[in-house]
């Protein structure tokens, strides 16, 4: 696709549902977004030099290597020379700068936001091979990047050898691939596309990928989002999606526990509603007092069964309080530890007196219905 990002309901059916990369040509010559004109060295550093940042050193990526901490403008005065690269969440000061484009302002994309992401070197950065569990739209400010992807449909080519599982990343050196430690690495096919300045690139929940920056000033910003099973279309209807991006300091992103609620519905991904049986059934629960408590708090209009929209507008924040023990998210490694500021119930008393209890019978109930990238090439 070139020229210009796809309205939310296009990029849901035909991308996040399916799981598909996108390339966008151009697609930050064709809104606003102030970033892209005016993050020059001279800039940052003048409006943002004594930001604090997450600065890597060494530019060939290793996970067991920690991150140092330096102001801005020292990063902008070595980064040409050194061996260093910025990875640093966007300061809420430099949020004026950055718009978000049609594409995440509605249908739940824009509650599902959870970071932004600055990249910054002087070129010739690699990435190890990995996956995110998260959704991510990469938008290159300046430079030129080479992304390598793998479907996650290869992840037992993937993983057979050398992955770490906790971190989610394969150890396999991304310079010289050795077939003798990897052999598996030889069966996978791969996609390869290469972003210029002004390009983004939509890259899928779980997608193994790889990156590389040439040789010369890279900057780029990433938005991640938690990954949406369900898109809630009427959130769109009646929004002026014409009138472009919306600056990022104007939307209100209400809890940073949307992540836990994607993991969460993933058990029920393949359903278009889900019962109580089906509750039970797909998170493994027996039925108990706390987990009828658990379904009724989400089922809020107690018919007894849960909607899309229901299992996306229910509180997570009070759920990861009053719930862990059913979710078992705590024991996430990943995310294990949630923020409840979203949290608007004042009871901190973890006293669920005020949660319906229906006692319905889950085995009395039946079951719902369930309803531009290169030529792919062996790595």
């Amino acid at each position: 696709m070139t020229g210009m990002f796809p309205e939310p309901r296009v990029f849901y059916e035909n991308f996040v549902k399916p799981g598909q990369p996108l390339l966008l040509r151009d697609a930050l010559n064709s809104i606003e977004f102030p970033a892209f004109q005016k993050w020059t060295d001279h800039y940052l550093r003048e409006k943002f030099g004594e930001e604090m940042v997450e600065v890597e050193k060494g530019k060939k990526e290793d996970r067991d290597r920690g991150m140092e901490v330096m102001k801005f403008k020292e990063f902008i005065k070595f980064y040409e020379s050194a061996d260093i690269y910025m990875v640093h969440t966007l300061p809420a000061s430099m949020e004026g700068d950055i718009t978000v484009p049609v594409t995440l302002q509605c249908g739940g994309f824009s509650k599902a936001l959870q970071d932004l992401v600055v990249w910054f070197s002087n070129g010739g950065t690699k990435s190890v091979l990995h996956s995110d569990y998260l959704d991510n739209i990469n938008c290159l400010l300046d430079g030129k990047k080479d992304f390598i992807f793998i479907d996650k449909e290869y992840a037992d080519l993937v993983e057979a050898n050398g992955f770490d599982q906790e971190k989610s990343y394969s150890t396999v050196d991304v310079d010289r691939v050795d077939f003798v430690k990897f052999p598996r690495l030889r069966e996978v096919p791969w996609l390869k596309a290469t972003l210029q300045k002004g390009d983004c690139i939509y890259i899928p929940y779980r997608w193994y990928h790889q990156v590389n920056s040439h040789e010369s000033r890279n900057l780029a910003v990433n938005f991640w989002f938690t990954h949406l099973w369900w898109m809630n279309a009427t959130h769109c209807d009646g929004k002026d999606l014409m009138s472009g991006p919306v600056p990022l300091n104007q939307l209100n992103i209400t809890s940073s526990n949307e992540f836990p609620r994607s993991q969460f519905l993933q058990s029920f991904s393949k359903l278009k509603k889900v019962t109580v049986k089906d509750f039970f059934t797909e998170l493994e629960l027996d039925g108990g007092k706390r987990d009828r408590q658990f379904f009724n708090f989400i089922d809020e209009n107690n018919d007894g069964t849960l909607t899309w929209e229901e299992l996306y507008t229910f509180n997570i924040d009070t759920v990861l309080r009053r719930f862990p023990d059913i979710l078992g998210l705590t024991e996430n490694n990943h995310y294990s530890d949630y923020s409840l500021e979203g949290d608007t119930d004042t009871d901190t008393t973890g006293d669920d007196s005020n949660i319906t209890d229906h006692d319905t019978d889950a085995d009395s109930l039946e079951d719902e219905d369930e309803d531009v990238m290169e030529t792919k090439e062996e790595l």
